[in-house]
């Protein structure tokens, strides 16, 4: 029998493969449940203009929120980068964000030049809001399968994460 640090550690496990595998394959775009839609939709409507094209999709927006989050305050550069868009495709995100509340930006304390991308409170929260979705989501996914059958997919999984990451 699995514990429940033992379920959780391995929903991450997968979220985290399943996460990579949806940025880098773009036949697996958008394997998104239709109520994540109406979840994001929720999320924007506090009535700015509808810029969904820079955050087409939750995953979009979990990841997003998830990096300023981990990273702490990253400059425009950085998201840039995580992102792998151009620079002005992450200072329309950054735009983006910041018209819903979800993050702010900040002059770097070190280098006044510098921007910085923070995370609000209100950020914070919808991150939650959809990462315990997400949870919630893999871990029904992976009910349908054993205890054995799970470890046997985060093995392969993982194997397949390997080798898309060019480390054959």
């Amino acid at each position: 029998m699995t514990s429940d640090a033992d379920k959780q550690l391995l929903t991450q496990q997968v979220f985290s493969i399943v996460e990579f595998t949806l940025t880098t394959e773009e036949k697996f775009a958008n394997p998104i449940p239709e109520e994540m839609y109406g979840l994001l939709k929720i999320l924007l409507s506090n009535g700015s203009e509808d810029r969904s094209h820079v955050i087409s999709n939750p995953l979009d927006l979990y990841r997003i929120l998830r990096f300023l989050g981990e990273k702490r305050n990253p400059t425009m550069g950085e998201l840039s980068q995580k992102l792998s868009v151009s620079l002005s495709t992450a200072t329309r995100v950054a735009n983006f964000l910041e018209e819903h509340g979800w993050a702010k930006r900040c002059t770097d304390n070190d280098d006044a030049r510098r921007v910085r991308l923070v995370l609000t409170d209100v950020g914070r929260e919808s991150f939650s809001v959809v990462g315990s979705y997400f949870t919630q989501w893999f871990q029904e996914m992976l009910g349908y399968l054993t205890s054995e059958e799970r470890v046997i997919l985060v093995t392969l999984l993982n194997k397949l994460t390997y080798c898309m990451k060019g480390q054959r």
